[in-house]
């Protein structure tokens, strides 16, 4: 009787295993798999400068006259810059999803100045904005990365290096898109061949943003990002 005691304890724990090993695999299949990257990197390179397109015969003659009077520029110190992204996915029962289009954002801290001088006078007029933030929100596609897919607005990124190493350089143009009636090299509207429609041009044109010190929405242009160069602390 001891000897069938012994060996039914036997088989009820190796049952119990049995039944605890199936039991944390079924748990496995719905525990949190989803994982959050997040870091703060120094801005060691890059440059920025503004996106100028007329959107209008007259605007373009008006961009060409200023030109003559006043030489701006736009130039940023950077301070800092954060680069995140999540890979897999969260919860009991979560849907997962699976393709080739990744998404990445990279948060870009700096202190943005814009300055106008007067060619004539030597006045110069600044206009400064305190830990201006370019959030780029950027999506992975194959081997290639886009702000914007599928928008008017979209741009290709350029990315040197891979984005979720400890260092990678990056430039994007960061722009809205109006369309407007093209124009002729005398100003005149440009239409199609034997047709009164006139034909669309597509111009960058700027955005509006919250500026970070009044807390009130502001125009800025539209920026091209060149040569920017993260390097995780």
């Amino acid at each position: 009787m001891k000897k069938l005691i012994t060996i039914l304890g036997a088989g009820l724990l190796a049952f119990g295993m049995f039944t605890s090993c199936g039991a944390k695999d079924v748990n496995l299949s719905w525990s949190d798999e989803k994982t959050n990257y997040s870091y703060t990197c120094d801005v060691t390179a890059g440059s920025i400068s503004v996106i100028d397109e007329p959107t209008s015969y007259t605007e373009q003659e008006n961009k060409k006259a200023a030109a003559l009077l006043y030489t701006t520029s736009v130039g940023a110190t950077f301070k800092y810059a954060t680069v995140s992204w999540s890979e897999g996915y969260q919860g009991q029962n979560a849907q997962k999803y699976e393709g080739n289009k990744d998404l990445y954002t990279i948060e870009l801290v700096y202190d943005l100045e814009y300055t106008s001088e007067e060619k004539a006078t030597g006045n110069i007029e600044k206009q400064i904005w305190r830990n201006f933030t370019e959030t780029l929100y950027v999506y992975k596609v194959g081997d290639k990365y886009f702000l914007n897919p599928g928008a008017d607005n979209q741009a290709e990124v350029t990315i040197d290096g891979d984005i979720d190493d400890d260092e990678f350089t990056f430039s994007a143009e960061v722009f809205n898109t109006r369309f407007v009636d093209s124009w002729k090299a005398d100003g005149s509207t440009e239409y199609y061949k034997g047709d009164s429609s006139a034909v669309q041009k597509a111009v960058k044109i700027g955005r509006n943003v919250r500026n970070p010190v009044t807390n009130s929405p502001e125009y800025v242009p539209a920026f091209s990002y060149s040569g920017i160069t993260v390097v995780r602390k």
